[in-house]
């Protein structure tokens, strides 16, 4: 039977996809990032738990040469990479070695599979960088990025165009991921969740961006939905936006009326009478950024540092263009102002929206 192997398998959408594979009864290696024996059987161990099945587990770390010693090439039909750092702060050097250089370990990895049917990349709607408008299923070239990640998953994609073009490779260019599914429940925290903890606890004095500029957001069970498919379709193209067209996005100013509505429903939210924060010029909250970093305390440096890396791309107008996604998925986007209202009411529920 094909086997397919997932980097970063215990990750947020590494784990999810593992599961949309087992579901269909597939063959899988889940590779995990471990620095030891030790922490590898830990790892496996829980992500055995959580997900069950007949679940073999492989893995190291990327930086290793040898990280893929354990991998019999011979056995790979399917690799789907997700194996990285998310984090928007990350710096260049990690950015590099752990981002473009694991990228380069596994194009290498399936260039020794001679059964080697698919490679999915999954890579980041950022990866365009500063470019506006209109953003094809196609090569980037960007003008600028507003921080290493951003760089680091363009560089990605230029490893496997520039080294690797013989591989039957796609990228999959993920959107802001903004709950698990339609229910709103959210297994992973980022960026938009910390922006509204801070929201909620009247910690934003201003919001950089412009109020008509549309977020890009994407549930997390249909990009994987859409991993595991392009498994099986006919090869659809290098490149493929999981992201929602331009209609389907709303502004950042109507995401905050509905969060600010979203948490009216709670009684201590309205006794502290917090305000919606007024929007700001970018230059303006670089200012803002570098007096709290130079004055402000362990709170401040944590206001400043969770928005100064994503906030240029609050001032951009980018449109996605996404014509493979839906084919895949078979689904069409959720509403996703409603969406956002019920990831309130579940952070709100489950105790989140308070400081870490």
């Amino acid at each position: 039977m094909k086997r397919v192997l997932i980097t970063g398998a215990d990750g947020y959408l590494g784990s999810q996809i593992v599961a949309s594979c087992l579901a269909g009864q597939r063959d899988v290696t889940a590779w995990i990032h471990a620095r030891n024996p030790a922490e590898l059987q830990q790892r496996s161990h829980a992500l055995k738990q959580r997900l069950g099945g007949d679940l073999e587990c492989s893995g190291g770390d990327l930086l290793d040469p040898d990280a893929f010693s354990t991998i019999d090439p011979l056995r790979v039909s399917a690799i789907i990479h997700t194996a990285a750092v998310t984090r928007f702060d990350v710096d260049r050097r990690v950015a590099r070695q752990v981002n473009v250089g694991g990228t380069e370990a596994v194009a290498a990895l399936a260039d020794r599979c001679p059964r080697l049917e698919r490679f999915v990349f999954l890579g980041s709607a950022f990866a365009a960088g500063l470019l506006e408008g209109s953003i094809d299923e196609g090569p980037l070239v960007p003008h600028g990025f507003a921080n290493n990640y951003e760089w680091s998953k363009w560089r990605s994609e230029q490893v496997l165009q520039e080294t690797h073009a013989e591989l039957p490779w796609t990228v999959l260019r993920a959107a802001t991921v903004i709950a698990d599914d339609e229910s709103g429940s959210c297994g992973q925290l980022n960026v938009v969740h910390d922006t509204l903890r801070l929201l909620y606890q009247g910690l934003l004095s201003v919001i950089p961006g412009e109020a008509s500029v549309p977020v890009c957001l994407v549930t997390a069970d249909m990009v994987a939905q859409a991993a595991v498919r392009l498994l099986d379709e006919p090869f659809v193209g290098r490149f493929v936006n999981a992201c929602p067209p331009i209609e389907s996005c709303p502004t950042l100013g109507a995401l905050l009326t509905v969060a600010m509505d979203a948490f009216q429903a709670c009684p201590e939210f309205r006794r502290r009478r917090i305000q919606p924060p007024p929007f700001c010029r970018r230059d303006a909250f670089e200012l803002l950024v570098q007096g709290l970093r130079r004055h402000g305390g362990g709170l401040s440096e944590q206001v400043a540092g969770s928005l100064a890396p994503f906030a240029p791309q609050l001032f951009l107008r980018k449109q996605f263009i996404a014509r493979r996604l839906t084919l895949l998925t078979g689904r069409a986007f959720p509403d996703m102002t409603a969406l956002l209202a019920r990831v309130c009411a579940r952070m709100l529920a489950a105790g989140a929206c308070g400081i870490r």
